[in-house]
């Protein structure tokens, strides 16, 4: 995971260096859409940590809706895409709980992409006018927003790991229940609240 994530890293800030030119893509468009910065962050920090849970629970759903033909002829679909990820321990189990497990991990690292090719791109459009101008840009409203973002991929991995542990063992029952039981946990509930204040907070700052 960690030479997975520091790959990621590095692909984010080329990505970042490719798109400098569009970084008002990133910032403009979704804040827009939203109507408000607050808005926009909090919904891609709900996503971020409970959008893979949903997508789970949506796929068992899938799986116990359908009948054992169709759900397979589905699940042949995806069959390249796992055969990549085979390299990873993870994903050597059986459907459905390999596809639960790549929405677990795929939308947190999704989001760390995201961000960190947003903030290289922002970075690469100060070049050459030096770190302190990107610095003074982004104060003082990153200095929770930033935070706050990476808390919620924190949180969003956190589960995925957990959920790992339960999908190891193949029990699609024990699984569900632990996805049920993760989405009203007072610890993670009270994460993303913290992760939401920070926002509001980070917004009235860049307000």
């Amino acid at each position: 995971m960690r030479k997975s994530i520091a790959a990621l890293v590095v692909t984010s800030v080329f990505a970042g260096y490719l798109l400098r030119s569009y970084i008002h893509v990133f910032f403009a468009i979704p804040a827009t859409l939203l109507g408000s910065i607050f808005l926009k962050n909090a919904l891609a920090a709900i996503v971020t940590v409970y959008l893979g849970t949903f997508l789970s629970y949506l796929e068992l759903l899938i799986y116990r809706q359908t009948s054992e033909k169709t759900y397979s002829m589905l699940d042949r679909l995806t069959e390249p895409l796992y055969f990549a990820l085979s390299r990873f321990t993870t994903f050597r189990i059986a459907s459905p709980l390999r596809a639960c497990l790549f929405y677990l991990y795929f939308v947190p690292l999704l989001s760390l992409f995201v961000n960190l090719t947003a903030m290289s791109a922002l970075f690469w459009s100060f070049a050459p006018g030096g770190v302190s101008e990107f610095i003074s840009y982004l104060m003082p409203h990153a200095l929770l927003e930033i935070p706050a973002i990476l808390s919620s991929i924190a949180l969003g991995l956190a589960i995925a790991s957990r959920l790992r542990d339960v999908a190891m063992r193949g029990d699609i029952d024990a699984f569900e229940r632990e996805i049920r039981a993760l989405v009203r946990e007072p610890g993670n509930v009270l994460g993303m609240l913290l992760i939401l204040v920070l926002l509001y907070f980070a917004a009235l700052l860049e307000g």
